[in-house]
């Protein structure tokens, strides 16, 4: 059995006691076990979690001048279109915008339910400005004229990527990468020209929304990682997840917090795993109290 102690670049969990750390298809289980034993229809357990990341984005970063929000059309965008739309609701809220990447696939129902409310909410009032992204009409240097200054939003693939990011998703994540290389380093984007014109003059704060889409669920060694997300910050749902705690992946992650989605606790009881986090609240429960004149031998030893 695994113990992994949370802390450094960790947060949001201290107050999550004897965190198991799951993998991919063992999280789609306890989705699926509690849209049958709650029981919550896929939709409504989509917004459940959609609201605690908006919720977690929005603390984050209270003085956003715009959220971009890049969506793929699987269930991860339609977390993002809740996002969007939830924002679009607040009158107080910066400027949304929603980027679509239309890759050929046929939208998950959820994500096809999502983009209905939100059109006919900015039908209502137009306050979100949505754009498909196509081969045709990819321009670098124009899209990141637009998101620059604003919080980005990874809602591409989230998690179960099996096959490193190709075509027009590597693009729009090099994109997206160089925003946020741009606040931290030389920016850079793979396979273009070193043209001044299609660097950011800014950075921007990249924000994964439950996992940096294009990295893989765990092992990682055959992933191109140029063409996964560098997130700020990934807003993950329920769980740790065992791909947040390999070192190789910090660039990546960036800090982690988890969010309570609502998971059915019967599910979550009994699935068996090797990894377990230490939270705070667990190894301060490990703690002994020390008299004055105790001795250092019997309060345990340093491995």
């Amino acid at each position: 059995q695994f113990l992994y102690l949370i802390g450094g670049r960790g947060g949001g969990g201290g107050d999550l006691e004897a965190m198991k750390v799951l993998t991919t298809p063992q999280v789609r289980e306890a989705d699926a076990y509690t849209i049958a034993h709650e029981p919550i229809t896929s939709v409504d357990l989509m917004e459940r979690a959609a609201t605690r990341c908006y919720e977690k984005v929005s603390a984050l970063y209270p003085a956003a001048r715009s959220f971009s929000l890049f969506c793929g059309t699987g269930n991860n965008g339609g977390d993002g279109l809740v996002m969007a739309r939830l924002w679009a609701a607040d009158a107080a809220a910066p400027a949304v915008r929603v980027y679509v990447l239309a890759l050929g696939k046929t939208p998950s129902d959820d994500f096809a339910v999502n983009m209905k409310r939100l059109e006919e909410g900015n039908a209502a009032a137009p306050r979100v400005r949505v754009h498909t992204i196509t081969e045709e009409n990819f321009d670098a240097a124009a899209l990141l004229g637009e998101v620059e200054g604003s919080v980005v939003i990874d809602a591409l693939l989230g998690s179960g990527a099996t096959r490193p990011a190709a075509g027009l998703l590597a693009q729009v994540i090099a994109v997206i990468n160089a925003c946020h290389d741009a606040s931290h380093a030389q920016p850079y984007l793979p396979d273009m020209a070193p043209n001044p014109a299609y660097l950011p003059r800014q950075g921007c704060p990249v924000v994964a929304v439950d996992y940096p889409s294009g990295l893989f669920d765990a092992d990682n060694t055959a992933d191109n990682r140029a063409t996964a997300v560098r997130a700020d910050h990934t807003v993950t749902f329920q769980v740790l997840k065992l791909a947040f705690l390999m070192p190789e992946n910090e660039p990546h992650i960036g800090h982690w917090h988890v969010v309570d989605i609502g998971l059915h606790p019967t599910f979550l009881h009994e699935v068996p795993t090797p990894h377990h986090a230490v939270t705070a609240s667990v190894a301060a429960g490990l703690l002994r109290e020390r008299a004055a004149h105790s001795h250092k031998g019997t309060h345990g030893h340093a491995l």
